[in-house]
């Protein structure tokens, strides 16, 4: 009786990575907040940096826990995979901090408000209406932004990483 080839089972990371990532997105989100952290220079950039970098390190979990025995299509599939939930929990967390702590939409409009009044290009009246547009559509304009831009990010981290993962190739693993 002639056996064939076994097909190797491909280990899935991408929901134990993404949770992760999300909670250390999250806890970071809550230090920005009780430190009043300005979203300015490089602190603005931090948690994209850190996200992109965890996608990364995400996928390279993902090529070892399959004895890195993947391809790039699978390698970028998980890293979106990933971003998914990510991004998936990481707006649920977002909606829920709105509503339970209201303080955050105040001090976010506020920071704003000074940013733009240090940049010193526009009028009293000019400020006023651009807090009174912001201010009504925050949460929209907040949800949409990080949905955009975490799957943005996401996609990018998920092409770097696949590109500099080790690949072995898709053989069968030798007969024992």
């Amino acid at each position: 009786m002639e056996q064939s080839p076994q097909t190797p089972v491909t280990q899935k990371t991408h929901l134990q990575w993404g949770i992760l990532i999300a909670v250390i997105m999250m806890v970071l989100f809550v230090i920005y907040y009780a430190f009043a952290v300005p979203q300015q220079g490089f602190a603005r950039w931090v948690p994209t940096l850190l996200f992109v970098v965890l996608i990364i390190i995400a996928q390279q979990a993902y090529g070892k826990a399959n004895a890195h025995r993947v391809t790039f299509g699978e390698l970028f599939a998980n890293g979106f995979k990933t971003t998914a939930v990510t991004t998936s929990l990481y707006v649920l967390f977002l909606i829920l901090f709105l509503i339970f702590v209201p303080g955050f939409k105040q001090q976010s409009l506020q920071m704003a408000r000074e940013a733009m009044e240090k940049r010193g290009t526009m009028t009293e009246e000019q400020i006023n209406m651009a807090m009174s547009f912001t201010e009504k559509y925050f949460s929209v304009f907040m949800l949409a932004g990080t949905i955009f831009g975490t799957l943005i990010a996401g996609a990018i981290a998920s092409l770097i990483g696949a590109a500099f993962a080790r690949k072995e190739g898709k053989s069968a693993p030798p007969a024992s």
